[in-house]
């Protein structure tokens, strides 16, 4: 049956059940996790074999928008990628900032921007580190386990600062970097791993 529905799909939905089957194979994540994973798979197909034509449920995904709506489309990203952009630089500061926050030299801070240590986010020529990632007392003036996290993450810097601050269901409704904070380290990197953020 599974195979049936499998021949139902054109290539960019193929695209993404191998994608989703190579999660579901990831050594790095959890049994429970994989299981969880095939399973949902499973019952996708199963839905897409026995919906009708009239039910079927990539149907409206298939449909191509028209001007309107891919404006509107368009208009609603843009306004999002700002909003957050506007949001993760309000809670920012300079180097030399960041230097006295964690007793450090402003040059200490760049030189851990360069090596990819912490978040450091670019606004014209120059840069913003978000305060929610130094802690005094931690590696560097840093919240223990960032250090691993940012230098690994596949992400702009933007997308980095705005993956760590969003609440995550697998964290209980905490963001990475609140989790960080408790140290939750294992558990932060587990997420970044299952999402494909981290090799």
């Amino acid at each position: 049956m599974l195979a049936e529905a499998a021949k139902a799909l054109g290539e960019p939905e193929l695209e993404v059940l191998r994608e989703m089957v190579r999660l579901a194979q990831n050594t790095r994540r959890s049994m429970e996790s994989r299981r969880e994973l095939a399973a949902g798979l499973c019952a996708a197909m199963e839905e897409l074999w026995t919906a009708s034509p009239e039910e079927d449920p990539l149907a409206e995904a298939d449909e191509p928008l028209d001007s309107k709506e891919a404006a509107e489309a368009s208009l609603w990203a843009d306004t999002r990628i700002q909003a957050n952009r506007a949001r993760l630089l309000a809670d920012c500061v300079t180097a030399s900032e960041a230097g006295e926050m964690t007793n450090r030299s402003r040059q200490a801070v760049e030189k851990h921007r360069r090596e990819r240590h912490l978040v450091a986010l670019r606004v014209g020529r120059e840069w913003r580190y978000p305060k929610w990632q130094f802690d005094i007392d931690g590696p560097r003036g840093l919240v223990p386990g960032l250090e691993e996290i940012v230098s690994n993450l596949h992400m702009s810097p933007f997308g980095v600062a705005l993956w760590l601050t969003t609440p995550r269901s697998e964290l209980d409704e905490e963001s990475p970097i609140a989790a960080l904070r408790k140290r939750k380290t294992a558990q932060v990197v587990r997420l970044a791993e299952e999402q494909g953020y981290l090799p």
